[in-house]
Protein backbone atom coordinates (compact mmCIF):
# COMPACT_ATOMS: atom_id res chain seq x y z
CA UNK A 1 0.00 0.00 0.00
CA UNK A 2 1.30 3.58 -1.02
CA UNK A 3 1.51 6.07 1.78
CA UNK A 4 -0.19 9.36 1.18
CA UNK A 5 -3.31 10.95 -0.02
CA UNK A 6 -3.17 9.56 -3.91
CA UNK A 7 -0.65 10.47 -6.52
CA UNK A 8 -2.26 13.84 -8.38
CA UNK A 9 0.14 13.18 -11.54
CA UNK A 10 -0.86 11.72 -14.58
CA UNK A 11 -1.65 8.51 -16.10
CA UNK A 12 -0.05 7.24 -19.37
CA UNK A 13 -2.50 5.32 -21.05
CA UNK A 14 -1.65 3.24 -24.39
CA UNK A 15 -0.99 6.24 -26.40
CA UNK A 16 2.20 6.71 -24.64
CA UNK A 17 4.56 9.33 -24.48
CA UNK A 18 4.56 12.58 -26.81
CA UNK A 19 6.53 11.35 -29.99
CA UNK A 20 5.82 7.64 -30.01
CA UNK A 21 2.83 5.91 -31.93
CA UNK A 22 -0.11 4.41 -30.26
CA UNK A 23 0.49 1.26 -32.28
CA UNK A 24 1.98 -0.66 -34.77
CA UNK A 25 0.44 -1.81 -38.34
CA UNK A 26 -0.36 -5.41 -38.50
CA UNK A 27 0.21 -7.32 -41.54
CA UNK A 28 -3.33 -6.76 -43.02
CA UNK A 29 -3.06 -2.81 -42.56
CA UNK A 30 -5.05 -3.12 -39.26
CA UNK A 31 -3.33 -1.48 -36.70
CA UNK A 32 -2.49 -3.52 -33.20
CA UNK A 33 -2.87 -1.23 -30.83
CA UNK A 34 0.12 -2.43 -28.19
CA UNK A 35 3.83 -1.95 -28.41
CA UNK A 36 6.23 -4.38 -28.21
CA UNK A 37 7.85 -5.20 -24.95
CA UNK A 38 7.15 -7.47 -21.93
CA UNK A 39 3.70 -8.91 -21.47
CA UNK A 40 0.95 -10.68 -19.94
CA UNK A 41 -0.63 -12.81 -22.56
CA UNK A 42 -4.63 -13.46 -21.15
CA UNK A 43 -7.28 -15.54 -22.58
CA UNK A 44 -10.62 -13.33 -23.21
CA UNK A 45 -13.05 -16.17 -22.58
CA UNK A 46 -11.28 -18.05 -20.06
CA UNK A 47 -9.34 -15.46 -18.49
CA UNK A 48 -6.12 -17.74 -17.94
CA UNK A 49 -2.77 -16.34 -18.77
CA UNK A 50 -0.07 -18.43 -20.80
CA UNK A 51 2.12 -19.70 -18.31
CA UNK A 52 5.26 -21.90 -19.79
CA UNK A 53 4.64 -24.65 -17.38
CA UNK A 54 7.07 -24.57 -14.30
CA UNK A 55 9.49 -22.52 -15.89
CA UNK A 56 11.17 -25.06 -17.92
CA UNK A 57 13.61 -24.39 -20.52
CA UNK A 58 13.56 -28.05 -22.05
CA UNK A 59 12.21 -28.06 -25.83
CA UNK A 60 8.92 -28.89 -25.81
CA UNK A 61 7.91 -27.76 -22.75
CA UNK A 62 4.03 -27.08 -22.45
CA UNK A 63 2.71 -23.31 -22.77
CA UNK A 64 -0.78 -23.42 -20.98
CA UNK A 65 -3.37 -21.61 -19.34
CA UNK A 66 -2.93 -20.61 -15.75
CA UNK A 67 -4.43 -18.14 -13.66
CA UNK A 68 -2.57 -14.77 -13.41
CA UNK A 69 0.05 -14.31 -10.63
CA UNK A 70 -0.97 -11.29 -8.99
CA UNK A 71 1.58 -11.08 -5.91
CA UNK A 72 3.80 -13.83 -6.16
CA UNK A 73 6.78 -13.70 -8.68
CA UNK A 74 5.35 -14.54 -12.03
CA UNK A 75 8.43 -14.73 -14.30
CA UNK A 76 6.73 -17.68 -15.96
CA UNK A 77 4.00 -15.50 -17.43
CA UNK A 78 6.05 -12.83 -18.86
CA UNK A 79 6.55 -12.74 -22.97
CA UNK A 80 8.68 -10.96 -24.60
CA UNK A 81 6.86 -9.84 -27.79
CA UNK A 82 9.30 -8.69 -30.59
CA UNK A 83 8.51 -7.94 -34.54
CA UNK A 84 11.45 -9.74 -35.58
CA UNK A 85 10.22 -12.44 -37.96
CA UNK A 86 9.93 -12.59 -41.22
CA UNK A 87 7.30 -10.40 -42.99
CA UNK A 88 6.62 -8.48 -39.79
CA UNK A 89 5.67 -11.57 -37.78
CA UNK A 90 6.42 -11.54 -33.77
CA UNK A 91 8.46 -13.34 -31.93
CA UNK A 92 6.83 -14.54 -28.42
CA UNK A 93 10.08 -15.22 -26.00
CA UNK A 94 9.78 -16.55 -22.31
CA UNK A 95 11.52 -13.64 -19.71
CA UNK A 96 12.33 -16.29 -17.65
CA UNK A 97 13.92 -19.34 -19.99
CA UNK A 98 14.25 -17.28 -23.22
CA UNK A 99 12.91 -20.24 -25.15
CA UNK A 100 10.26 -19.12 -27.72
CA UNK A 101 6.42 -19.57 -28.10
CA UNK A 102 6.70 -22.49 -31.26
CA UNK A 103 3.88 -24.59 -32.58
CA UNK A 104 4.83 -28.01 -32.18
CA UNK A 105 6.23 -29.51 -35.62
CA UNK A 106 4.53 -26.77 -37.19
CA UNK A 107 1.17 -29.05 -37.39
CA UNK A 108 -1.46 -27.86 -39.37
CA UNK A 109 -4.45 -29.69 -37.67
CA UNK A 110 -6.86 -28.25 -35.05
CA UNK A 111 -5.71 -28.60 -31.37
CA UNK A 112 -1.82 -28.31 -32.00
CA UNK A 113 0.39 -27.80 -29.13
CA UNK A 114 1.64 -24.97 -28.45
CA UNK A 115 5.16 -25.52 -26.76
CA UNK A 116 8.50 -23.69 -25.45
CA UNK A 117 11.33 -24.00 -27.45
CA UNK A 118 14.63 -22.40 -28.47
CA UNK A 119 15.12 -20.56 -31.57
CA UNK A 120 15.43 -22.25 -35.08
CA UNK A 121 18.20 -21.66 -36.94
CA UNK A 122 16.83 -22.10 -40.53
CA UNK A 123 13.72 -20.11 -41.96
CA UNK A 124 11.94 -23.20 -42.59
CA UNK A 125 11.71 -23.80 -38.78
CA UNK A 126 11.55 -20.57 -37.71
CA UNK A 127 8.26 -20.00 -38.98
CA UNK A 128 6.55 -22.38 -36.54
CA UNK A 129 7.93 -19.59 -33.73
CA UNK A 130 6.39 -16.22 -35.64
CA UNK A 131 3.07 -14.77 -35.17
CA UNK A 132 0.62 -12.34 -36.77
CA UNK A 133 -0.56 -10.00 -34.19
CA UNK A 134 -3.99 -8.64 -35.10
CA UNK A 135 -6.54 -6.30 -33.65
CA UNK A 136 -10.26 -8.08 -32.94
CA UNK A 137 -13.09 -6.84 -30.97
CA UNK A 138 -10.56 -4.37 -29.11
CA UNK A 139 -8.42 -7.66 -28.29
CA UNK A 140 -5.74 -10.30 -30.24
CA UNK A 141 -5.63 -12.72 -32.30
CA UNK A 142 -3.15 -14.49 -32.37
CA UNK A 143 -2.24 -16.53 -35.68
CA UNK A 144 1.01 -18.87 -36.85
CA UNK A 145 2.76 -17.74 -39.58
CA UNK A 146 3.84 -21.19 -41.08
CA UNK A 147 -0.11 -23.03 -40.68
CA UNK A 148 -2.11 -19.74 -40.30
CA UNK A 149 -4.04 -21.31 -37.68
CA UNK A 150 -5.16 -19.45 -34.38
CA UNK A 151 -3.61 -19.86 -31.15
CA UNK A 152 -6.56 -20.82 -28.32
CA UNK A 153 -7.36 -22.08 -24.99
CA UNK A 154 -10.02 -25.30 -25.96
CA UNK A 155 -13.53 -23.94 -25.46
CA UNK A 156 -12.61 -21.02 -23.38
CA UNK A 157 -11.80 -23.70 -20.26
CA UNK A 158 -10.75 -21.57 -17.29
CA UNK A 159 -9.05 -24.50 -15.81
CA UNK A 160 -5.66 -24.08 -14.39
CA UNK A 161 -3.24 -26.00 -16.65
CA UNK A 162 -4.91 -26.10 -19.86
CA UNK A 163 -2.85 -26.53 -22.65
CA UNK A 164 -2.43 -23.66 -25.50
CA UNK A 165 -3.09 -25.10 -28.90
CA UNK A 166 -3.83 -23.77 -32.53
CA UNK A 167 -6.97 -24.40 -34.75
CA UNK A 168 -8.46 -22.94 -37.73
CA UNK A 169 -10.65 -19.79 -36.81
CA UNK A 170 -13.86 -20.57 -34.99
CA UNK A 171 -17.41 -18.52 -35.74
CA UNK A 172 -17.40 -18.48 -31.80
CA UNK A 173 -13.83 -17.26 -31.14
CA UNK A 174 -13.38 -16.04 -28.01
CA UNK A 175 -11.37 -18.34 -26.94
CA UNK A 176 -8.95 -17.70 -29.62
CA UNK A 177 -8.98 -13.63 -28.40
CA UNK A 178 -6.07 -12.31 -26.29
CA UNK A 179 -5.21 -9.06 -24.27
CA UNK A 180 -1.79 -8.05 -24.09
CA UNK A 181 -1.27 -6.17 -20.96
CA UNK A 182 2.45 -4.50 -20.99
CA UNK A 183 4.40 -5.35 -18.30
CA UNK A 184 7.21 -3.63 -18.92
CA UNK A 185 8.08 0.53 -19.63
CA UNK A 186 10.62 2.37 -21.44
CA UNK A 187 12.79 4.29 -19.88
CA UNK A 188 11.12 7.56 -21.83
CA UNK A 189 7.92 6.42 -20.53
CA UNK A 190 9.32 6.25 -16.89
CA UNK A 191 11.06 9.83 -17.27
CA UNK A 192 7.72 11.28 -18.40
CA UNK A 193 6.34 10.13 -15.11
CA UNK A 194 9.27 12.48 -13.42
CA UNK A 195 8.59 14.97 -15.33
CA UNK A 196 4.70 15.13 -14.71
CA UNK A 197 6.30 15.09 -10.71
CA UNK A 198 9.05 17.51 -10.80
CA UNK A 199 9.93 19.07 -14.37
CA UNK A 200 12.84 20.80 -13.75
CA UNK A 201 15.05 17.45 -12.45
CA UNK A 202 14.76 15.61 -15.67
CA UNK A 203 18.56 16.41 -16.18
CA UNK A 204 19.09 14.95 -12.92
CA UNK A 205 17.58 11.15 -13.60
CA UNK A 206 20.79 9.40 -14.93
CA UNK A 207 19.65 5.89 -16.81
CA UNK A 208 22.91 4.17 -18.06
CA UNK A 209 21.05 2.16 -20.88
CA UNK A 210 19.42 3.63 -24.27
CA UNK A 211 16.18 5.12 -24.55
CA UNK A 212 14.73 2.14 -26.05
CA UNK A 213 15.55 0.22 -22.45
CA UNK A 214 12.95 -1.02 -20.93
CA UNK A 215 12.32 -1.80 -17.24
CA UNK A 216 9.53 -4.71 -15.20
CA UNK A 217 8.23 -3.78 -11.82
CA UNK A 218 8.69 -6.45 -9.17
CA UNK A 219 5.79 -7.91 -7.79
CA UNK A 220 4.44 -6.86 -4.29
CA UNK A 221 5.08 -10.35 -2.49
CA UNK A 222 8.95 -10.50 -4.02
CA UNK A 223 9.85 -7.09 -2.96
CA UNK A 224 8.51 -7.41 0.39
CA UNK A 225 10.18 -10.95 0.82
CA UNK A 226 14.14 -9.13 -0.95
CA UNK A 227 13.79 -6.70 2.22
CA UNK A 228 12.84 -9.43 4.68
CA UNK A 229 15.80 -11.20 3.45
CA UNK A 230 17.83 -8.10 3.71
CA UNK A 231 17.09 -7.78 7.80
CA UNK A 232 17.53 -4.39 7.60
CA UNK A 233 14.76 -3.21 10.13
CA UNK A 234 16.84 -4.84 12.30
CA UNK A 235 19.83 -2.71 11.27
CA UNK A 236 20.16 0.74 13.21
CA UNK A 237 21.66 3.61 11.32
CA UNK A 238 25.10 4.55 12.30
CA UNK A 239 26.34 8.22 11.28
CA UNK A 240 28.97 8.26 9.02
CA UNK A 241 29.17 4.49 8.74
CA UNK A 242 25.45 3.34 7.49
CA UNK A 243 23.47 6.07 6.64
CA UNK A 244 20.16 6.28 4.80
CA UNK A 245 21.77 5.97 1.49
CA UNK A 246 23.22 2.32 2.36
CA UNK A 247 20.04 1.19 3.43
CA UNK A 248 18.58 1.95 -0.60
CA UNK A 249 22.10 0.59 -2.02
CA UNK A 250 21.46 -2.83 0.05
CA UNK A 251 18.06 -2.88 -1.41
CA UNK A 252 19.25 -2.43 -5.00
CA UNK A 253 22.15 -4.85 -4.79
CA UNK A 254 19.64 -7.20 -3.16
CA UNK A 255 17.13 -6.75 -6.39
CA UNK A 256 20.19 -6.72 -8.82
CA UNK A 257 21.33 -10.43 -7.70
CA UNK A 258 17.90 -11.75 -7.34
CA UNK A 259 16.64 -10.95 -10.75
CA UNK A 260 20.17 -12.33 -12.21
CA UNK A 261 19.89 -15.47 -10.59
CA UNK A 262 16.51 -15.56 -11.72
CA UNK A 263 16.11 -14.88 -15.28
CA UNK A 264 19.15 -16.92 -16.43
CA UNK A 265 18.44 -16.06 -19.93
CA UNK A 266 20.08 -13.30 -21.93
CA UNK A 267 17.33 -11.22 -23.21
CA UNK A 268 19.16 -8.10 -24.50
CA UNK A 269 17.12 -4.52 -23.90
CA UNK A 270 15.17 -5.59 -20.72
CA UNK A 271 15.95 -4.60 -16.95
CA UNK A 272 14.72 -4.96 -13.44
CA UNK A 273 13.43 -1.61 -11.90
CA UNK A 274 14.76 -0.52 -8.41
CA UNK A 275 16.22 2.39 -9.01
CA UNK A 276 17.66 4.79 -5.57
CA UNK A 277 16.32 8.57 -5.57
CA UNK A 278 18.55 11.00 -3.52
CA UNK A 279 17.25 14.36 -1.94
CA UNK A 280 17.31 16.75 1.20
CA UNK A 281 14.45 17.01 3.64
CA UNK A 282 13.75 19.32 6.13
CA UNK A 283 15.34 16.95 8.89
CA UNK A 284 18.77 16.52 6.18
CA UNK A 285 19.69 14.38 3.22
CA UNK A 286 17.48 10.89 2.69
CA UNK A 287 17.53 8.27 0.12
CA UNK A 288 15.01 6.45 -0.97
CA UNK A 289 14.68 3.28 -3.47
CA UNK A 290 12.05 4.34 -6.40
CA UNK A 291 9.74 2.36 -8.62
CA UNK A 292 6.42 1.79 -9.86
CA UNK A 293 3.17 0.92 -8.89
CA UNK A 294 1.13 -2.17 -10.31
CA UNK A 295 -0.28 -0.49 -12.82
CA UNK A 296 3.08 1.46 -14.18
CA UNK A 297 1.11 4.62 -14.01
CA UNK A 298 2.86 6.20 -10.80
CA UNK A 299 6.18 6.52 -8.89
CA UNK A 300 6.23 4.77 -5.53
CA UNK A 301 8.99 5.36 -2.79
CA UNK A 302 10.48 2.57 -0.76
CA UNK A 303 12.41 3.59 2.78
CA UNK A 304 14.20 1.02 2.45
CA UNK A 305 15.01 1.55 6.62
CA UNK A 306 11.37 0.75 7.84
CA UNK A 307 9.33 -0.79 5.00
CA UNK A 308 6.86 1.91 3.85
CA UNK A 309 6.17 3.28 0.10
CA UNK A 310 5.07 6.45 -0.22
CA UNK A 311 3.64 8.16 -3.62
CA UNK A 312 5.00 11.90 -4.55
CA UNK A 313 2.38 13.61 -3.24
CA UNK A 314 3.34 11.91 0.55
CA UNK A 315 7.30 12.83 -0.52
CA UNK A 316 6.10 16.67 -1.16
CA UNK A 317 4.52 16.72 2.20
CA UNK A 318 7.61 15.53 4.47
CA UNK A 319 9.54 18.28 1.80
CA UNK A 320 11.63 16.40 0.08
CA UNK A 321 13.40 17.72 -2.43
CA UNK A 322 15.23 14.95 -4.99
CA UNK A 323 18.93 15.81 -6.11
CA UNK A 324 19.82 12.76 -7.76
CA UNK A 325 17.64 9.99 -9.39
CA UNK A 326 19.57 6.58 -10.55
CA UNK A 327 17.58 3.49 -12.85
Amino acid sequence: MVSGNGDPQSKIGSEGVEGQPPGYEGSNGQTTHFREGLCLITNKKARSTLDLARGNSAPGTRILGYEQRVDFDNANQLWVVRQDGLNGTYTLRNFLTGTYMNLLRGNPADGSQVVGWPREQNDDDRANQEWRINEKEHHHTIQCSRTNTFMEIPGGDPSNDVDARCSGASEEGDHQLWNLEPASRTSAEIKALFWSWKPGFLPHVFQPYGESAQYFVLRNETRRTLWQGANLLHQPIRSHLFDYDDFVIRMKEAATRWAMNRFQADVPGFSVLFGIIYGEAPKGPRAYNWYLSPDMCSLVFFDAQIGKEYCTAALNELGFEPTLAIF
